[in-house]
């Protein structure tokens, strides 16, 4: 992360970034539970500088016209391991992704979160290769991420 939050500032792509650095502990019986609600992978949460001058319009500011516009952008690493789920926690409201994990705890027994999900009447971590296992797992049609927002 560090290599290509210095590449983004050298290209000034960059207005704002704070990163963090990954917290994650996995042990054979799979990942630790974190003590808050976000997860442990690291991450940088940025603000980029993006050019508008290929949408051929200027912005209008208070100080004036610009020719950029400011664009939070989220930059997350995972295990190869934890894509899927890493993919499905990112990607989508707040709310959508709140009422999923509510739907995994009080319908299917399971815990789901943007490293695993638990299935707790078989007290096993259930595999997934893509955010639609995901959602087989859990019993529900996949909901593609455009359409993610509750």
């Amino acid at each position: 992360m560090p290599k290509v939050v210095s590449w983004l500032e050298a290209q000034g792509f960059l207005l704002y970034q704070k990163t963090t650095g990954n917290s994650y502990l996995e042990s054979k019986e799979g990942p630790a539970r974190p003590a808050s609600n976000m997860d442990r992978f690291e991450r940088c949460f940025s603000i980029f500088r993006l050019s508008t001058d290929n949408e051929g319009r200027e912005i209008q500011t208070g100080n004036g016209p610009r020719s950029w516009r400011a664009v939070r952008v989220d930059l997350v690493v995972s295990p190869y391991s934890q894509f899927p789920f890493a993919l499905l926690g990112w990607t989508g409201s707040k709310l959508f992704e709140r009422e999923l994990r509510r739907w995994a705890v009080h319908e299917k027994a399971m815990t789901l979160s943007s490293h695993a999900l638990y299935d707790r009447k078989r007290t096993l971590y259930l595999r997934a290769s893509s955010e639609e296992e995901i959602f087989a797992h859990l019993g529900l049609e996949y909901i593609p991420p455009c359409d993610r927002n509750a």
